[in-house]
């Protein structure tokens, strides 16, 4: 097995702050080191003893297979949601598969500043990955994307990778994660087109746990939908769900219908079981002003590498601890102007509610319009979003 000398000689060209012309000087041409360093073409070993000496890097090493399978294994760790150790030694080469491999680890391991640091390194070798590498570098481009809020670019990256295939995990993996985010833009489109034909699928391939964490996001996505009686009814037949998962559901019906005073109490103590929770439980706190809880929660911080939890974080703490800023002032600066909107359909029904209330209380019935507008050509957008 060769060798990855263009991503090696690649990475250590870009260390030493050379150019393709001037790294090429006295050995070869500009465009010949390109081919070599994209992987078009494999050098000679004279050339190999040269481009040795230049940038005074070994070539001639061969990679163990355990560095090669190792993506192999985080990805089939990840498929079955077990924990996932690796030693980080076997990550550490300079070519772009290594690079792969550690970005893929440290974005599943919720690595996020180091995840991001990765992916700067590894955007120069685009053009050496191979269908099954581009898939990795996708996925877990939207894995940080969704980690960062960034929902809607995150659906986006993920339908670079046309068609839609799932004849691998990862293949599976990706489908699901489309799902999950369709549910929580409200893309009803996709999640009509898609989703029963997809559980199908993994149930046919007995991927019975993949299967289960979609029926829960799509019990989620249609609780906005349905009645109490009916949603009891589901709950009951879904003997898959956990119990915290229950409880989420019914939290949130509760809350996407008023009762703010019913919905706290389900899911109180699970604050913090994963962002969904985080995110209902600083909306239902809010609603029923229970300042010290929210305060408590706030300062968790739990979730501070999502932007948007990080700007409603920011604006609860300024509406009911800090008010070095007026609401109005936070909204029409941070929401309106600086930030983009959030692609989760939850939030944008927080910040519809909360500019409506402080703009029409203060007399700003044109902003209260234009951020009406705003919102509505948002969801329109997500709803619509490539499918």
């Amino acid at each position: 097995m060769q060798q990855d000398v263009g991503s090696i000689l690649k990475h250590h060209r870009k260390e030493m702050g050379l150019t393709l012309e001037e790294g090429a000087e006295g050995i070869c041409s500009v465009s010949y080191l390109s081919k070599v360093e994209n992987n078009l073409i494999h050098p000679s070993d004279k050339y190999i003893a040269l481009f040795e000496e230049k940038f005074k890097v070994d070539l001639k090493e061969k990679p163990s297979r355990l560095e090669e399978d190792i993506i192999d294994f985080i990805i089939n760790k990840h498929f079955y949601d077990e924990p996932i150790q690796v030693d980080l030694k076997f990550m550490s080469g300079l070519d772009y598969k290594s690079k792969l491999n550690q970005l893929m680890y440290l974005t599943i391991t919720n690595q996020v500043e180091r995840a991001k640091k990765q992916y700067m390194e590894l955007m120069p070798y685009i053009k050496n990955l191979n269908t099954k590498e581009l898939k990795l570098f996708l996925y877990s481009m939207a894995l940080l994307l969704t980690k960062e809020g960034r929902l809607k670019d995150a659906f986006s990256v993920l339908n670079l990778d046309m068609p839609y295939k799932m004849d691998c995990y990862l293949g599976c993996l990706m489908m699901k994660m489309r799902i999950m985010l369709a549910t929580k833009m409200n893309n009803h489109p996709f999640i009509l087109l898609n989703y029963e034909q997809v559980v199908a699928y993994l149930i046919d391939h007995e991927y019975y746990h993949i299967a289960h964490e979609l029926k829960y996001d799509y019990i989620v996505y249609l609780v906005q939908f349905i009645t109490l009686e009916n949603l009891e009814y589901m709950l009951d037949k879904s003997l898959h769900l956990k119990d915290e998962q229950k409880k989420y559901v019914l939290a949130r019906y509760h809350f996407l219908n008023g009762s703010y005073e019913e919905a706290y109490p389900i899911i109180q103590g699970l604050e913090l079981y994963d962002i969904n929770f985080y995110n209902l439980s600083i909306q239902i706190l809010n609603k029923i002003g229970d300042k010290e809880a929210l305060k408590k929660l706030i300062s968790s911080q739990k979730y501070k590498d999502n932007i948007q939890m990080n700007l409603m974080s920011s604006y609860l703490n300024e509406k009911y601890f800090s008010r070095r800023l007026t609401t109005t002032s936070f909204i029409k600066n941070q929401i309106m102007k600086i930030n983009d909107l959030p692609d989760m359909i939850d939030q944008l029904h927080f910040w519809y509610e909360e500019s409506l209330e402080n703009f029409k209380a203060h007399g700003f019935y044109k902003d209260a319009t234009q951020m009406g507008h705003l919102i509505y050509r948002k969801i329109r957008d997500l709803s619509l979003t490539e499918y």
